[in-house]
């Protein structure tokens, strides 16, 4: 979570009001709000995975054409389609980087709003958890997040290993 730095000042304005302006509700209506934005992250890791999923098979279908290419006279893709096969793979690639990336900061940035709401709460059920997997974790130094991004680039790298066979 190093990556992106979160100004006090810009944390500060997640109040729009004091307790004692808005009323007595107000710890009521923080507490509900705190529970709908947990479980915005739930929701953000599903729509990454689906776009992981979504990506995964669509290379595996062009892998798969490609494989049926060099097995089988298929006159579209053999004419040229051996090479702009991946090609088109490598910029898929490179949106699928660009979306988990994505994902990546906006996890980063919900995971420091939630431990600076947390401050005001009894508990830092977040903070702690954090806290334990970094001291639990130490030596492993590539988390999900680093990972899923080098998933790309694996298929990219096989698509140019592809390309450089194929000429």
């Amino acid at each position: 979570m190093k990556d992106i730095r979160l100004d006090k000042n810009l944390l500060g304005k997640l109040f729009s009001e004091t307790s004692a302006s808005y009323g007595p509700k107000f710890r009521d209506h923080y507490l509900k709000q705190y529970q709908i934005y947990v479980n915005s992250i739930g929701h953000t890791s599903d729509a990454r995975q689906k776009f992981n999923s979504y990506f995964l098979t669509l290379n595996t279908l062009l892998l798969t054409a490609l494989g049926f290419s060099f097995s089988q006279e298929v006159p579209f893709i053999q004419n040229g389609g051996q090479v702009a096969i991946p090609f088109i793979g490598i910029m898929i690639c490179f949106i699928w980087w660009a979306i988990v990336f994505s994902y990546k900061q906006r996890s980063i940035v919900k995971q420091k709003i939630i431990n600076y709401v947390e401050e005001n709460l009894p508990l830092s059920l977040y903070g702690v958890e954090w806290e334990i997997l970094k001291t639990k974790h130490q030596g492993f130094k590539y988390h999900f997040f680093r990972i899923s991004l080098l998933i790309p680039w694996a298929f990219i790298l096989l698509y140019v290993f592809i390309i450089i066979f194929s000429l």
